[in-house]
């Protein structure tokens, strides 16, 4: 799991599409699991921010034509 602040986050996400990630899923601890097109998952926890804010960045996923979920 990688902790690191929205802002840190979004620069990551920064050219990350549908092509890249396959899937989005908010966990039960409220941690963003990243599912991506070669296989790979990353498990990111956002430190500094509400669960408005992980709306607002389900809503970019979605957005992008990136799959969302929860649980």
């Amino acid at each position: 799991m990688k902790e690191c602040l929205l802002d840190d986050f979004l620069e990551r996400m920064t050219g990350w599409s549908s092509e890249t990630i396959r899937k989005v899923v908010v966990n039960d601890s409220g941690q963003l699991v990243l599912y991506f097109t070669d296989d790979a998952r990353s498990v990111y926890r956002i430190t500094d921010c509400s669960a408005a804010h992980i709306k607002e960045i389900l809503a970019d996923f979605q957005e992008k034509g990136i799959d969302v979920a929860s649980g």
